[in-house]
């Protein structure tokens, strides 16, 4: 074998194998994951929230956040990629700018069809249209498993 070949068929063997990083990309999990509300019915969320809105999905069936200011929790069914939330409720505490909070709770109260996770981005959709995109802070933002 001459030194060309060689060479020919390492720098194939090492750039033939090496994986392409987009199709080894880890997917976050729904559950266990702060995910962090990136836009809503395709605006982006205001910056002069008290705290940036937020919600978890718990292994036990139920969910949490924060809308803005107030905390908001209930219950969840997932089946594949098919999400229902029931039995909502949130505190009620009275905040400088509850613009994005109201329209945080009342596009939560919105029939969900679906959810897709792409990454570390969590998109739900009410019919086909998009409703939420999150963002997985878990790095950030740890969360215990329940």
């Amino acid at each position: 074998m001459t030194i060309g070949t060689a060479l020919a068929i390492g720098a194939f063997t090492f750039f033939g194998c090496q994986s392409n990083p987009k199709s080894n990309k880890q997917n976050s999990s729904l559950t266990n994951t702060y995910w962090e509300l990136v836009s809503m019915e395709g605006k982006s969320i205001d910056e002069n929230v008290e705290k940036t809105p937020f919600i978890t999905f718990n292994e036990d069936g139920t969910f949490n956040g924060n809308l803005g200011c107030n905390l908001f929790f209930g219950e969840y069914y997932q089946h594949k990629s098919k999400l229902e939330l029931k039995n909502t409720g949130s505190t009620k505490m009275l905040c400088g700018n509850m613009e994005t909070e109201d329209n945080f709770s009342k596009a939560l109260r919105k029939k969900i069809s679906k959810f897709e996770i792409d990454g570390k981005k969590l998109t739900i959709y009410s019919g086909n249209e998009v409703l939420f995109v999150f963002e997985d802070k878990t790095d950030t933002h740890p969360v215990e498993a329940e």
